[in-house]
């Protein structure tokens, strides 16, 4: 992977106020190899018809991805003093994605040409092909692996992606007396996406094809074909009020709104073997609103305290479910809850030693019953009262520094903090296929260096020291007669690592 990134701010005093452009530049470019031969496993169990029951089943699945992103925000912003403040501008967003992914099988292309690569085929149909290139040509409609350029060629993947934002905002505060403030705040935004795709399928030619008719009957390559564009406008409100009790206790109350935009999903469409209906192709907007109330403030000069309440209320809420073909895609669904509390110590326990802890209780969980259907069979059921996929109900850290001054210009710090996350579950309801409950676990990181001077520092690091394999998330189980009976795949936390690292800074 090979990330570029410039940025330019510049920023004017005009007295009353100043303002300030921002100019940001960002290029993600990621080559990849993933074993996919799980995926060759599972269709070989269901049926020869797709491969054959290929003897070798091994696939590697090559991904070359492209991200660039150009950001431009200009802005004014008062300076304050007086009775009302306030702050104005624009913002302008553009991204642009490209993904090409192309999957091979080693050996295949020799091995359809020899006599008797048919026979499971035979066997299935009834028919009488000599090898498996002769039913993929003369059966399907399709290429033989031997006349790909390059042979092997199992499936390519092209898809072009665009999102841009188009932004207005501004904000007003006004001072009521010198405790207590108001602030008012809106953001209008366009939006658009768009995507086009193109991949193919060879040996399968016409049944993969959704190219329109009569083309779709003559498409060796098996193509699938899909583009489309949408926009969306919308407005996003924000009011806040601060109240300080005392110079070191502030309370404070919100109501702020997000929203996050629809777009395609990267499924193919018509009625080819894998292809998913009209009602897979896009996805809608969800919104929340949230009311949020808290307290923070300061003991002394050795405690800092933040607490906090909020309640978010969710709309038509974007739900990552499998298509037809196993890859992922976005439905909406209904609505949803998540309320919670949220509390934050910092302190300084004297002799060089201080502390942090954090502690945060989530409850999330489905307002409405809903259905998300495909082809008349349901993808999934969702009733009120089903908690939300991969929310934990509690989460705990606790760290513990310790600084001491050893020469006049060298430093030790050390460090040691615990993190905790109970468990959660990875889709809405336990019907669904690939539902499972993930358990909750606890990581142990540890650090000591030495600060020399104003510039180096040395530091000895430990993570995940108790080499726990914590499960994140996880996608569905794959189940296969062949092979890897449970196969699935799961995101762990890292294992135990040990390193060094030197670090020097440039600043003054």
């Amino acid at each position: 992977r090979v990330v570029d990134m410039e940025a330019l701010t510049v920023a004017a005093d005009f007295g009353f106020a100043t303002v300030t452009t921002s100019t940001s530049y960002a290029v993600n470019r990621d080559l990849s190899n993933y074993d996919e031969s799980i995926f060759l496993l599972r269709y070989n169990s269901l049926s020869p018809i797709y491969y054959g029951s290929y003897p070798r089943p091994t696939t590697e699945f090559i991904t070359r991805y492209t991200d660039s992103s150009f950001v431009e925000e200009l802005r004014l912003v008062s300076k304050g003093g007086g009775p009302l403040d306030y702050a104005v501008g624009g913002f302008f967003r553009r991204e642009i994605n490209d993904l090409f992914q192309y999957e091979t099988v080693p050996g295949f292309a020799a091995w359809s040409e020899l006599p008797g690569s048919a026979n499971a085929i035979n066997q299935v149909l009834g028919t009488n092909y000599a090898n498996f290139g002769d039913y993929a040509e003369f059966g399907n409609g399709g290429t033989r692996p031997s006349a790909l350029s390059p042979v092997d060629t199992n499936y390519t993947y092209l898809r072009k992606s665009g999102f841009t934002d188009r932004a207005l905002y501004g904000e007003l505060t006004r001072h009521l007396t010198q405790q207590w403030q108001i602030t008012a705040g809106a953001r209008v935004f366009w939006q658009e996406v768009s995507q086009s795709l193109l991949q193919t399928t060879p040996y399968g030619g016409p049944i993969f094809s959704t190219l329109p008719y009569p083309a779709n009957l003559t498409d060796k390559f098996g193509t699938t074909n899909v583009s489309g564009a949408e926009g969306f406008h919308n407005h996003l409100l924000k009011f806040n009020s601060s109240y300080a009790i005392t110079p070191a206790l502030r309370a404070y109350a919100t109501y702020s709104e997000g929203f996050r935009h629809g777009g395609y999903n990267a499924n193919a469409i018509g009625t080819c073997a894998f292809c998913d209906s009209p009602s897979t192709a896009s996805f809608a907007p969800d919104m929340v609103k949230n009311v949020e109330a808290g307290m923070k403030g300061t003991v002394g000069d050795w405690l800092r305290f933040s607490g906090a309440v909020y309640r978010m209320h969710w709309s038509d809420i974007q739900i990552e479910l499998f298509d037809a073909s196993a890859s992922a895609y976005v439905a909406n669904g209904g609505t949803a809850l998540s309320q919670g509390v949220e509390l934050e110590l910092e302190g300084k326990l004297g002799n060089g030693w201080s502390a942090t802890l954090g502690y945060g209780y989530t409850d999330a969980k489905v307002t409405s019953d809903f259905t998300i259907t495909d082809r008349g069979q349901t993808i999934l059921s969702a009733q009120g009262g089903d908690p939300l996929p991969y929310v934990p109900k509690q989460t705990l850290t606790m760290g513990l520094d310790y600084t001491k001054n050893l020469a006049s210009s060298t430093t030790l710090d050390s460090h040691v903090n615990v993190s905790y996350r109970s468990d959660v579950t990875t889709q809405i309801n336990a019907s669904s296929p690939s539902y499972q409950h993930l358990g909750g676990f606890t990581t142990l990181d540890a650090s000591i260096g030495l600060l020399f001077g104003a510039h180096w520092r040395a530091r000895l690091y430990g993570k995940n020291l108790t080499n726990i394999a914590g499960v994140s998330a996880a996608g569905a189980v794959l189940k296969s007669a062949d092979a890897y009976p449970n196969y699935r795949v799961e995101y762990v936390t890292r294992p135990r690592t040990v390193g060094l690292a030197i670090d020097y800074h440039f600043g003054t």
